[in-house]
């Protein structure tokens, strides 16, 4: 336990909500135990340390609301929960509190500030609220760039505040490029910027052993208990949103396409990150959840910088965009199940949930299992077009299963993160879209259906599966942890009835499956500048036959 030797004297909490010592104390362990450091911005060490004494230095109420708001999200004790029994309230008392000395402050320019807006973004990410995450995340890395956090030499000595100088700019660059990576846009900074130093490795820190830590206190001599190598996964992540950074230029910027060997070098760089990751990282040795998500987080990566070219094939190269995304979308599988038999998945890092989403939707994606919105003639060629290129029924069967994994692993997280609600809502649509189409699929390849005409089984079929036809997205009462159903195309519906041409056209209306297809990216497929035709073949590219 990190406070057992940072007593202190200081007797207080550092936030209103509470008075409880003990409670403060609780939910900060579990922050540090199952959160920390996957794209934070401060040192634990110094934090502690002033915290324990009472010092505002590289601590600040502030800062330790936001951090308990988001930890609340660990526990299942009713003192960290608005109301009892409702898991989407916990932490809302301090993010309240955390929220009212924000928006008292005339002067955000502060180390535990920016700290803090990290922290409340990953807070409001975690519980699905994706719009005011990247507002946080925005401000924090602005603000990183106010105050010159990035100008700082390689030759300057790592004292107590450069420590904490770095590990503020590189939590906030990390964050920011998680939300590029993720939403499809640049990030906050320029194509080439200079970056300042990695946090230097300390062994006393490095060699520390990680416990699970629970509401039942620590488990001492647990299976898991190991070395944590905090900084040494600090900097992997920090090394690992560099590499986003280029990706997220050759993929985004509207000056310029990306080409062949555009992709063939960020692919070499992720490769070139992942083996050069210490050889505890890379073979097992180190199965922390930090670890583990870190893992996740590069398939994550890859996935989203080649899904954009799903259906084509680089020009004079082994490398297949479909086959490095499949194989990506496996390991985060991989990674979810080692982590569910580990540990569970009751508690994860906030960001565990966007990564299950994204490799399912992959599978999806790559089978070519959902009507695209350029979909048009009869309907039944428009099936074959969209549903089904020479696929068997085992191959459907399979994505089904993955996808049922998908939504098992998301399930789990619900209790922790909102946001594994909205994407367990998401996720289940597609999944009973997806059987619906095989189904009519089916009927209309063995001549059972003519499009248009209605049919009562067709009727009972879709009855049977509960599908509404108008996917779930984001709504108003996102704090309440519910989903709300689309309203869009309400009216053709009930225009349209229930036959079988008037329920697809629904379903492969664009701005019917957009919201269950992209969440939480306002706009997708990149990247921005589409090449066809000539432009493509001189570009590289070849389409996928």
């Amino acid at each position: 336990m990190f406070f057992a030797l940072n007593t202190g004297g200081f007797a207080g909490t550092w936030t209103d909500a509470t008075s409880d010592q003990q409670l403060v104390r609780h939910l900060l362990e579990l922050y540090f135990c199952w959160e920390y450091p996957a794209l934070a911005s401060l040192s634990r060490e110094h934090f502690i340390a002033d915290f324990a004494a009472g010092r505002p230095r590289f601590c600040s109420s502030l800062l330790v609301n936001a951090l308990l708001s988001l930890a609340c999200r660990f526990s299942d004790r009713p003192e960290s929960r608005n109301q009892d029994n409702q898991s989407h309230t916990a932490g809302d008392n301090f993010f309240d509190e955390a929220q009212r000395l924000f928006w008292a402050m005339d002067d955000h320019r502060g180390l535990t500030t920016i700290q803090a807006l990290g922290i409340m973004s990953i807070r409001q990410a975690s519980c699905g609220r994706d719009a005011e995450s990247r507002y946080y995340a925005g401000q924090s890395v602005r603000l990183c760039i106010e105050l010159g956090l990035h100008r700082c030499s390689p030759d300057v000595s790592q004292d107590d505040e450069q420590v904490v100088r770095l590990a503020t700019f590189w939590g906030a660059f990390a964050l920011d490029h998680a939300w590029s990576l993720t939403t499809g846009s640049l990030p906050q900074f320029s194509r080439f910027p200079r970056f300042p130093p990695k946090i230097t490795t300390k062994p006393e820190i490095e060699n520390a052993l990680w416990v699970p830590y629970t509401d039942d206190g620590s488990l001492l001599h647990h299976p898991c208990e190991q070395p944590s190598h905090i900084i040494s996964v600090f900097k992997s992540f920090c090394e690992l949103s560099e590499i986003v950074h280029s990706a997220m230029y050759t993929l985004h910027c509207p000056a310029k396409a990306p080409d062949r060997d555009d992709m063939l070098n960020i692919y070499s760089m992720f490769l070139s990150w992942y083996d050069s990751l210490p050889a505890v990282f890379r073979l097992g040795g180190n199965f922390t959840p930090q670890v583990l998500f870190m893992h996740g987080y590069y398939h994550y990566a890859i996935i989203l910088t080649f899904r954009p070219f799903l259906d084509l094939r680089l020009k004079n190269s082994n490398i297949l965009p479909r086959s490095v995304c499949i194989q990506a979308a496996d390991a985060i599988h991989g990674h979810m199940r080692s982590y569910s038999q580990l540990y569970s998945l009751r508690r994860t890092p906030w960001f565990m949930p966007y990564l299950v989403l994204m490799s399912s939707r992959l599978y999806l994606s790559v089978g070519g299992l959902y009507l695209s919105p350029d979909t048009s003639g009869s309907l039944s060629a428009g099936l074959r077009q969209a549903l089904w290129s020479a696929r068997g029924a085992e191959d459907i069967s399979d994505t089904l299963n993955r996808v049922q994994q998908g939504l098992d692993n998301l399930g789990e997280m619900r209790p922790c993160h909102g946001a594994a609600t909205i994407a367990w809502n998401m996720l289940r649509y597609l999944n009973d879209a997806l059987e619906v189409y095989v189904e009519i699929s089916r009927a209309l390849e063995g001549g059972q259906w003519q499009g248009g005409e209605f049919d009562p089984r067709w009727v009972a079929f879709s009855e049977k599966r509960g599908l509404d036809f108008f996917p779930p997205s984001p709504g108003e009462n996102q704090s309440e942890g519910y989903v709300q159903g689309s309203t869009d195309g309400m009216d053709r519906a009930g225009q349209e009835g229930r036959s079988i041409d008037g329920m697809l056209s629904l379903l492969q209306s664009s701005d019917a499956l957009k919201s269950a297809l992209y969440w939480p990216s306002p706009r997708r497929p990149p990247p921005l500048i589409i090449l066809t035709g000539p432009a493509l073949e001189k570009a590289g590219f070849k389409p996928l036959e």
